[in-house]
């Protein structure tokens, strides 16, 4: 009976209304553009989401190009999002449990939500209005705004407020910076409206580029309250199959905290470090990460092989990040029987040194003045596998004609190998990883989505070799998901 009632509550499912970029949780748009990108049809940069539309030119330079099902797909979605008047989607889904693991495709967070969104796209202005009501049984937060915003072009860059989701890096399953597994923190930005190549003589060399910047506010729930989250990322395509990315993300003042510009400047130029720094213990002005990221992608006839990686520092040592967590993979875009298909491995390791030198257990995403850590209402902001925890992923993707795909993947799973947790990570807000001793498991994800007409429907499912020992108790091996949204226009 418990499981009927969770089922039968209203979810929010992944929003799409008018929007001049396109953001995480479309596997499908991802794997099309990432394809057209690795035959060398888009000369787009895939590995900071959002995404600008105008990366994505509905009439690819190479008119070849426009007869893959992978442009048809990219087409479709540009349309509508870029569709004249108003826009929107409203949508519902029921789970019978909250989402631990959550990649790119960006299934619902919570239990139970119900959400409608709408928005516009002008030629200067754009905006969206999200609301959700939802199953908030751990947080407490019922109603939200979540994917709202308001933005603006002006002398070739966007300047926007709200909370959207973002991803940097080029995994599939998961990033050490920054993804979308916790919920969007409100925040002011600016990006590149546009990732084209720079004419200046020196730039130029650096391909087309993207550079993002935002401040966000974090939640008051937290051992420092009210601190900022300040992010930066610089990436570029300097050859034609190669995109290099560079990150850092910063926690900053907040309540009782430093909030200075001398403070602040101390934090831009990295001199943030204790004692190394010339700070007494607790009283550095800053907590950050830092790091880079790569994707080689090359065509093989009509499939595409890319190899990527990833390595973000916790630490700083001679004026570079250190104390590396990682991230690497290969995938695979194939052609088979009419189709398109991806095949993925991946390995995540967030153990901080755990790939280069000495293992630093209760390190990755931690802080001890920012005690709650890298993580927005319970959530780690980068990994959804938490800290200390090394992971390979084994996935696939089956995209059909008529609008269906079919994604399963595999994971063997350590998780939290410190066998322990700090209990600032746990005052005042529980995380959706609270595991208080060392586990070992194999994840098993399916997820079915298809379209009738403007209507779309979404099933998936997520088993655990073993139930999760949580401190918040027991999280049963199984979960089921079912999804549905509708989208207009007028």
């Amino acid at each position: 009976m418990r499981y009927f009632i969770v089922l039968s509550s209203l979810v929010l499912s992944s929003m799409a209304v008018a929007s001049p970029w396109v953001g995480p949780g479309d596997e499908r748009l991802r794997h099309a553009i990432q394809q057209l990108v690795d035959l060398g049809c888009l000369d787009s940069l895939t590995g900071t989401w959002p995404l600008a539309w105008r990366d994505a030119p509905e009439s690819p330079p190479v008119t070849s190009c426009q007869a893959s099902s992978a442009y048809r797909y990219l087409r479709h979605e540009r349309r509508h999002a870029r569709s004249s008047g108003f826009a929107g989607e409203v949508g519902l889904s029921g789970a019978t449990e909250e989402l631990l693991f959550r990649g790119f495709a960006g299934q619902p967070r919570e239990r139970g939500q119900v959400s409608v969104g709408v928005g516009a796209v002008g030629p200067t202005f754009a905006w969206s209005l999200q609301a959700q009501r939802v199953d908030a049984e751990r947080d407490g937060h019922a109603a939200r705004l979540d994917g709202s915003y308001v933005a603006a072009k002006a002398y070739g860059w966007v300047w926007g407020a709200g909370a959207i989701d973002r991803w940097w890096g080029p995994g599939w399953y998961s990033s050490t910076m920054l993804s979308s597994n916790a919920r969007p923190v409100p925040s002011v930005w600016v990006t590149r409206q546009q990732s084209a190549a720079s004419t200046l003589p020196i730039a130029r060399y650096l391909g087309p580029w993207n550079l993002t910047l935002f401040a966000g506010q974090l939640e008051s729930d937290r051992v420092i309250t009210h601190a900022r989250l300040l992010g930066a990322r610089l990436s570029f395509r300097p050859w034609s199959h190669l995109e290099l990315g560079f990150s850092r993300l910063a926690q900053w003042a907040g309540e009782g905290r430093p909030g200075s510009f001398d403070s602040l400047w101390n934090v831009i130029v990295g001199r943030d470090n204790g004692a190394t720094s010339g700070f007494d213990e607790g009283e550095d002005p800053g907590n950050q990460l830092g790091g880079a990221d790569f994707r080689l992608g090359m065509p093989l006839r009509a499939s595409t092989l890319g190899l990527y990686g990833q390595l973000t520092g916790d630490d700083e040592a001679s004026g570079l990040p250190s104390k590396y967590t990682g991230l690497a993979g290969i995938d695979w875009a194939t052609q088979f029987g009419g189709y398109s298909q991806r095949w993925i491995v991946e390995g995540t390791n967030t153990v901080a040194g755990g790939w280069f030198g000495e293992d630093r257990l209760l390190t990755a995403y931690e802080h001890s003045t920012y005690g709650t850590g890298l993580r927005y209402q319970g959530r780690n902001i980068a990994s959804t596998w938490e800290r200390d925890a090394n992971v390979v992923t084994v996935g696939a993707m089956q995209f059909f004609n008529n609008g269906h795909e079919v994604s399963i993947n595999y994971s063997n799973a350590e998780l939290n190998q410190a066998g322990t947790l700090r209990a600032a990570s746990l005052n005042p807000s529980s995380l959706v990883l609270a595991l208080p001793e060392k586990a070992r498991i194999s994840v098993l994800s399916a997820r079915w989505r298809f379209p009738v007409k403007r209507h779309r429907f979404t099933l998936s499912a997520q088993h655990f070799s073993e139930p999760l020992v949580t401190v918040d108790g027991e999280i049963e091996s199984s979960n089921v998901m079912a999804a549905w949204d509708f989208r207009f226009d007028y």
